[in-house]
């Protein structure tokens, strides 16, 4: 037998075993392969189930289980950290794409003098920006928004805030919060053809201690009867259909999908039957009586701060 053949093995074995490491026990670093598993005592930065920080270690660029990315760092101190270098994007045109409290997103770049550029794009994951945008947020004058409550039927509900919620008070009465909102279409034409639309709405710590409480998942729903909120009360307020309607998650589990609620099918009927837009119904998908306690309160367009106010954003073509 050739005198080289169990050298030859022995190297064989060696790079599978290393392979096998490099691909199997790289427990989240960016770039560099690290034998040490999640569950080790000196898993790096204390970040792993069961692990403690090293005195030291010849790791520098990893990617931690909390989301955070180190490059040339072992302890990044945002979500991507950058250490001794810069950051070069090479393709013209490519640049730093960054959301804005209306929740618009936009690419940054450089024009050849060195100015920033600021282009408005479709957020990541979002359709492609249509050619036209119309942007709602109506405020005290022109805003029809409100609630209605269970627990005074000819109460009407308006005011900086909606409530969403089922309650039982101190002597026993169940208690339920239904929200309503409207906005005014009547700059899309029926021919328009509705491409996106996105409500906003934003968290209000007004009457409760918190204005998201609980499991509460909801139904947006389509309204199908005339109202106005200078008149609407629990007795008196309008039909709703569940045809179309939209689920939202509890915002106990996701406290951000208020932010951005597509809501495109929705609108897109109202636009194609102008007559009959007469907004959403917001409620909770179970209204049974608590405990447990289930609320949801946004601002309404009487809010004092303008940008908390409801709004609607909505692309579209022809």
């Amino acid at each position: 037998m050739n005198n080289n053949f169990y050298p030859r093995i022995r190297v064989g074995l060696l790079l599978m075993l290393f392979m096998w490491q490099a691909t199997q026990v790289s427990y989240g670093q960016a770039g560099i392969p690290e034998t040490t598993p999640p569950n080790s005592q000196t898993s790096p930065g204390g970040n792993f189930p069961g692990g403690t920080s090293p005195s030291s270690s010849t790791a520098t660029n990893w990617l931690r289980f909390n989301g955070d990315v180190g490059i040339n760092t072992s302890d990044p101190k945002s979500r991507l950290h950058v250490a001794g270098g810069d950051v070069y994007i090479e393709n013209i045109g490519s640049g730093v794409i960054l959301r804005s409290p209306n929740g618009f997103c936009w690419r940054v770049t450089v024009d050849n003098s060195g100015n920033f550029v600021r282009t408005q794009i479709a957020c990541p994951g979002n359709p492609p920006l249509s050619p036209n945008m119309l942007v709602l947020q109506p405020g005290p004058a022109d805003g029809q928004d409100g609630y209605t409550s269970s627990f005074s039927t000819t109460m009407v509900g308006g005011g900086a805030g909606m409530a969403i919620g089922s309650w039982t008070t101190d002597n026993g009465n169940p208690v339920v919060y239904q929200s309503y909102l409207r906005f005014n279409l009547s700059e899309l034409p029926a021919t328009a053809r509705v491409d996106s639309a996105f409500l906003t709405l934003t968290y209000y710590p007004g009457w409760f201690s918190d204005p998201n409480v609980g499991n509460n998942p909801v139904y947006i729903q389509r309204v199908t009867g005339n109202w106005s909120q200078n008149t609407l009360t629990y007795s008196s307020r309008p039909t709703s259909t569940t045809v179309g309607q939209i689920a939202v998650p509890s915002a106990e589990s996701f406290p951000g999908i208020y932010r951005k609620l597509n809501v495109k099918s929705l609108v897109a009927d109202m636009v194609a039957n102008p007559a009959t837009n007469y907004g959403f119904l917001i409620r909770l998908q179970d209204e049974a009586p608590a405990p447990p306690y289930r609320d949801l309160l946004f601002a309404a367009s009487e809010n004092p701060t303008p940008e908390n106010r409801p709004k609607l954003v909505v692309y579209y073509s022809f």
